[in-house]
This record gives structure tokens, C-alpha cells and sequence, in this order.
């Protein structure tokens, strides 16, 4: 048996989960995950010792997550009716322990980077500003990925706020549907409104639309976060871009060099489009280029 966090041994390779959308209450630990799942569930997990349950007392519930090795064993853990489109991939830091298995494929697995909570001190007012105002600066690509997404798919609005991650606020970006789902760009799925709201506990600072968000790429160069003073911007008129030169400059910023601009696929649509033979009640089959018509039809 483990005695201690720091024995536990390491999770590696790829995770797979059934979410369910619960979320646990302020101030619960991994501990009372392992009580929960011992007392009303009667599971023993004997391999839990003593120790390293008052060990586990230390670290917030929201640092543990139940997963699987295999896709196909999330399908064990589904609901009745429920959909395989609610499985997907975790991504799990660097160090992530394993704390139980549930001996039926799945594992307990508290989360790499994960940090002991503060103990409770003499002044409340002290601990209050360390465990709730402390936001890390944001990472990954979740603001350029989910601009991305907004302007491929043209519809919906791009949110930026933030979520709760390893018991802390972090800056972050998603996209809201018109048909009640999210998609977020850490895990790259679509997630119902109501579900995401209640794994992340999301605070919404400020949205764009199609447009606005297109814009302010165009005037401030990135995608985001955007301070307020950048969002100014928003009032300055069009800023798409005017020359050819320009035109095709703004379109490798935003899409990467080598994508064929907008115009240019028209272009070549219609060189196609004039290669297909003429409709039926129009002429005979020839390129619709030769402009021959049927001498009734008129052109």
C-alpha cells in the first residue's frame, strides 16, 4: 500500500472519459471521493491505506478525474439513452497520479500540477484573496482556436471569460451555439450549455459576433484576449482591407500563408462552373462558356 501522494505511481498514455457534468461541492477532497465511494456505494478500495486517504484529504475533488485507458470501456460508465458522443479524451498533465483502480477498467486519477489547498489561517481575509483572485495567465490556444472556429463555421457568438481548472480561475475562450451547445476548444467538443456551465463554471466577460470578432483580428493583429481600450477598436469603422496587396496580406495572417484567399477560390469555382455543360432547357450540352442557348430560350 501507499502511505503518501508522492509514491503513488504515474498515469501515462492516452485517457478516455464518460463525462457526466456533477460537480462537487466547495471544499470537497479526493478523500471524500474514496468515502463516498466506501460508505454509500460500499466499494472498499482496499488499497487505500489510512495514510495516504488523510494524504488526499490535502488536495480539492476537482484535482481527481475517473478515466479509462480505452474508449470503448467509457461505454460501461454511460447512462441509459445516453450518447457515445459524450466520451472523449482528457488531457492529463505531466505526473498525473493513480490514486485506485475501480477494477472494473476505469482509474482515479489525481490530476500532474495539482497542489496541496491552503490551509485555513488566522486571517480569512488573507485566504480569501489567495484561493479565489489568483488567475494564472492563460495558456495554450484556446483563443486562437476557438476564433478559428467561429469564422469557419460563420455563426454563433465567441466568448471570452473564465472557467474553474485545478481549483483555479484561468482566462479562457469557446464558442456559443444558436442550438444550445458550446464548443470548446481545449477538448475540441460540442458540449450542451447547461453541462459546460456546470463543469467549468464559466464567467463570461464579453462576447463578439461573426463580424466583430474578424474585425478585431484585422485591427489588433491577435486573438485575443482583447483588453478594453483594444475593443474601442470595434468603433473605428471597416478596417478590411482596401489594395489587392493587403487583401491577400490579411488573408495569410489569418488563415496561414498558403491558403488560397477567398476571391481566388471564387475564381476558380467559376472557371468550373463555366466548364459544366449547359442546363437542358437552356441549350444543348456544351460548355456554358460557348453561351449557346436553344433559339426559344432566352439568354
Amino acid at each position: 500500500m501507499y502511505s503518501s501522494v508522492a509514491e503513488l505511481p504515474e498515469f501515462r498514455g492516452t485517457a478516455w472519459r464518460a463525462e457526466s457534468g456533477y460537480s462537487h461541492a466547495r471544499g470537497t477532497t479526493v478523500a471524500d471521493i474514496i468515502r463516498f465511494e466506501r460508505e454509500e456505494l460500499e466499494n472498499e478500495y482496499p488499497d487505500i491505506s489510512n495514510e495516504l486517504l488523510r494524504d488526499l484529504d490535502h488536495y480539492s475533488a476537482d484535482d481527481a478525474v475517473w478515466v479509462n485507458r480505452r474508449r470503448k470501456d467509457c461505454l460501461f460508465y454511460l447512462s441509459e439513452g445516453e450518447s457515445e458522443e459524450a466520451v472523449g479524451r482528457v488531457h492529463l498533465p505531466e505526473g498525473s497520479k493513480i490514486i485506485t483502480p475501480d477494477y472494473c477498467g476505469g482509474y482515479l486519477v489525481l490530476r500532474g500540477l495539482a497542489e496541496p489547498m491552503l490551509k485555513k489561517g488566522s486571517n480569512p481575509v488573507s485566504n480569501f484573496l489567495a484561493e479565489e483572485l489568483i488567475m494564472p495567465p492563460p495558456v495554450g490556444t484556446c483563443y486562437e482556436d476557438a476564433w478559428r472556429f467561429l469564422i469557419k463555421e460563420e455563426e454563433g457568438e465567441l466568448i471570452h471569460g473564465s472557467v474553474e481548472s485545478l481549483g483555479r480561475r484561468i482566462g479562457h475562450a469557446w464558442v456559443e451555439l444558436p442550438t444550445g451547445y458550446i464548443w470548446e476548444p481545449e477538448s475540441g467538443r460540442f458540449i450542451k450549455k447547461a453541462d459546460f456551465q456546470a463543469m467549468a463554471k464559466p464567467q463570461e466577460e464579453v462576447r463578439y459576433s461573426v463580424d466583430e470578432a474578424a474585425i478585431m483580428l484585422a485591427r489588433v493583429g491577435k486573438h485575443g484576449p482583447w483588453t478594453e481600450q483594444e475593443r474601442q477598436m470595434l468603433k473605428r469603422g471597416n478596417p478590411m482591407p482596401k489594395t489587392e496587396r493587403e487583401r491577400i496580406s490579411f488573408h495569410k495572417r489569418i488563415f496561414g500563408k498558403g491558403a488560397i484567399p477567398p476571391l481566388e477560390r471564387l475564381g476558380r469555382g467559376q472557371i468550373v462552373n463555366d466548364l459544366m455543360p449547359m442546363a437542358p432547357d437552356q441549350g444543348p450540352p456544351l460548355p456554358r462558356a460557348l453561351g449557346i442557348h436553344w433559339p426559344w430560350s432566352k439568354p
